[in-house]
C-alpha cells in the first residue's frame, strides 16, 4: 500500500496539475481512476504489484515518470539494496565460521581457529564498510545532484 501511496503522492499530483485526470468524485473512486489512467499510460493494465513495483522503479530511473522516483519507490528500493547487503556479509560471515571450523577440525587448534575467525570477519566488515561508504557517498550523491539539477532545469 505504501507503493500506491508514494505513486499517488508523487505522480498523481503532477498529473492533476497538468490536467490529466479529474479530481471530481468520492477519493476511493478518483484513486481507482487514476491509478488505472497510469497504468494505461505505463502499459500495465494486467501486472501485479510486483510486476507494477519494479517497472515504475525501472520507469523512474530512465526518468518516465517526471524526472523523480516516488519516496515509496525510494524506500523499496533502498530496502532492496539493504536486504542484498545483509544476505551477502551474512554468507561471507558463515563462509568465514565455515573455513574457521575447517581450520579447527585439521589443526585441532581453538586459538588458531579464533584468530582465522576475527581475521576474515574484520576483513569482510572493511569491505563490506567501504562498498557502503561507496554506494552512499559517491553513487547517491552522483545521483541526487543529477535529480535535482532535472527537477531545477525543468522548474
Amino acid at each position: 500500500m505504501d507503493l500506491l501511496q508514494g505513486v499517488k503522492e508523487s505522480i498523481w499530483q503532477k498529473d492533476d496539475e497538468q490536467g490529466d485526470i479529474p479530481l471530481s468524485g468520492d477519493s476511493d473512486s478518483v484513486n481507482l481512476e487514476k491509478l488505472l489512467t497510469i497504468m494505461k499510460k505505463l502499459n500495465l493494465s494486467d501486472a501485479n504489484e510486483e510486476q507494477l513495483r519494479e517497472t515504475l522503479i525501472q520507469k523512474s530511473k530512465m526518468g518516465m515518470l517526471g524526472g523523480f522516483m516516488p519516496d515509496a519507490l525510494k524506500k523499496f528500493e533502498n530496502h532492496e539494496a539493504i536486504r542484498d547487503e545483509q544476505s551477502e556479509f551474512l554468507n561471507m560471515l558463515y563462509l568465514a565460521l565455515l573455513v574457521s571450523l575447517i581450520f579447527m577440525v585439521l589443526g585441532n587448534n581453538l586459538i588458531f581457529c579464533i584468530y582465522i575467525y576475527i581475521y576474515i570477519y574484520i576483513y569482510i566488515y572493511i569491505y563490506i564498510y567501504i562498498y557502503i561508504y561507496i554506494y552512499i557517498y559517491i553513487y547517491d550523491n552522483i545521483i541526487l545532484n543529477l535529480v535535482y539539477f532535472k527537477l531545477y532545469t525543468t522548474l
